[in-house]
């Protein structure tokens, strides 16, 4: 929809994130050297929402978005930890996870500056259990 100058619509967003640690053994620890198991970890995150995207101010554009977003988690649930010097201390530990599904609000400002795309944004979000909040920074090339 068109407001003038000012753009309001719909937006679907979507983040996949996957994440492999390799195995290895500390060195040098005080009281013993961990050996570290391999973890595998993914993470989808799908938004719906609307955002409003007003005259730029200069080379600054900003936009205001709110958005539902449901959360997938994967991978590795616990890990065994084992004390590399000790034989039989193997000990299942969790691994955090979030499945929570959030609300959000985000103030952006975008601009095209040397060449690049910057994008800073204020991000607060809200589930059931806490708020948090974060900073954004974005660059991006187009080639």
């Amino acid at each position: 929809m068109d407001l003038g100058s000012t753009r309001v619509g719909p937006f679907v967003n979507v983040l996949y994130s996957k994440v492999s640690l390799a195995s290895y053994v500390e060195q040098g620890a005080a009281v013993g050297d961990a050996l570290i198991p391999e973890s595998d970890y993914d993470r989808t995150e799908s938004s719906v929402g609307f955002e409003a995207a007003f005259p730029a101010l200069g080379s600054l554009r900003p936009s205001v978005r709110v958005a539902y977003t449901h959360v997938d988690e994967g991978g590795d649930s616990s890990a065994l930890l084992t004390l590399a010097a000790v034989p039989g201390s193997a000990q299942s530990i969790a691994l955090p996870a979030s499945d929570d599904d959030f609300a959000s609000a985000q103030l952006t400002l975008e601009a095209d500056w040397a060449g690049f795309g910057w994008r800073a944004a204020l991000e607060a979000r809200g589930t059931d259990n806490e708020t948090s909040g974060r900073f954004i920074l974005g660059v991006a090339k187009t080639f």
